[in-house]
């Protein structure tokens, strides 16, 4: 996520009311992770062992982050099966470590991200997510991939934006009772995805709380 994007999600939350001082953010959905390449990999991603955890940012009152990407030319993890009660206890550790700054070159992300929310519908968030984003980047584009009672899936196109690099990805928000939670796949590519990365990278937005 770069930071333009993450500033429109908090001016939203503002917007919506969301900013809730003093109260805890809702617990987060649960979910599965594979632990046998010895770090905490969300279940539906591809190959765990490909991927790195790059650990979680959490901000009072804010926001809580986590994400993981895919390291170009880095030689996958072992894969340890199976694994010893100790192994998956050092792995799921992991998800507490403060989060690192990456800096070599990647080719996949996924990232985790939970605002507290007052109660908004998915299509009045999404109306009002896509005039933040194109104030902030006219030249890009937003298209509604999904929408029902408590989700929204949108691919998010940036293209000659100042503040923000090219990139096509696709967001999946699922709305809590008491936060907003946000799936976001990313090709570190410049050109727009093609329609088997869109389906795949739909398909792992949409598979928190499902493995």
């Amino acid at each position: 996520m770069h930071n333009l994007s993450l500033l429109i999600l908090l001016s939203l939350s503002i917007l919506a009311g969301c900013a809730s001082k003093g109260k805890p953010l809702e617990t987060h959905i649960k979910q599965a992770y594979d632990t046998t390449s010895g770090q905490p990999i969300p279940a539906f991603l591809p190959a765990p062992e490909t991927w790195q955890y790059l650990g979680l940012e959490n901000i009072p009152n804010q926001y809580q982050r986590m994400k993981w990407l895919k390291p170009d030319n880095v030689a996958p993890r072992p894969v340890k099966i199976p694994q010893t009660a100790d192994d998956i206890n050092a792995a799921q550790a992991m998800l507490h470590y403060p989060m690192i700054n990456f800096t070599g070159k990647w080719t996949e992300s996924f990232e985790y991200l939970a605002l507290p929310s007052a109660p908004i519908q998915p299509a009045a968030y999404g109306e009002n997510y896509q005039k933040f984003f194109l104030e902030a980047c006219p030249s890009g584009a937003i298209t509604t991939q999904f929408i029902s009672d408590n989700e929204l899936i949108l691919e998010v196109k940036t293209k000659d934006c100042p503040k923000m690099p090219d990139h096509d990805e696709i967001d999946r928000f699922v709305f809590g009772k008491g936060a907003i939670y946000q799936f976001i796949y990313n090709f570190n590519t410049t050109t727009l995805m093609t329609n088997e990365q869109r389906d795949a990278a739909i398909k792992a937005v949409s598979g928190w709380g499902k493995y």
